[in-house]
């Protein structure tokens, strides 16, 4: 239900509301209200921290399920043993 973000330009205030849309999947697009709850103002990058609000079903299923989707299907990365 929340999620850290880096903002290149400017970081909205603290407690307003923003809309966040995520473009991963092309075919289904997903727009959602989110409050900033944080600011990270780290100069090299600047980060906010956002608490979806209002409905998620939508996110739950087109954005955080697809992910999973996503994960589940791609190959474990192998690790060199360097002892």
């Amino acid at each position: 239900t929340g999620t850290l973000i880096h903002l290149p330009r400017s970081l909205p205030n603290v407690g307003s509301k923003v809309s966040l849309t995520v473009t991963e999947n092309p075919s289904n697009q997903v727009t959602i209200e989110a409050q900033v709850i944080r600011l990270e103002r780290n100069v090299a990058h600047p980060q906010v921290a956002l608490q979806l609000v209002g409905s998620t079903e939508n996110w739950e299923k087109n954005v955080w399920e697809y992910a999973g989707e996503i994960i589940a299907s791609q190959k474990p990365e192998e690790f060199d043993d360097w002892n």
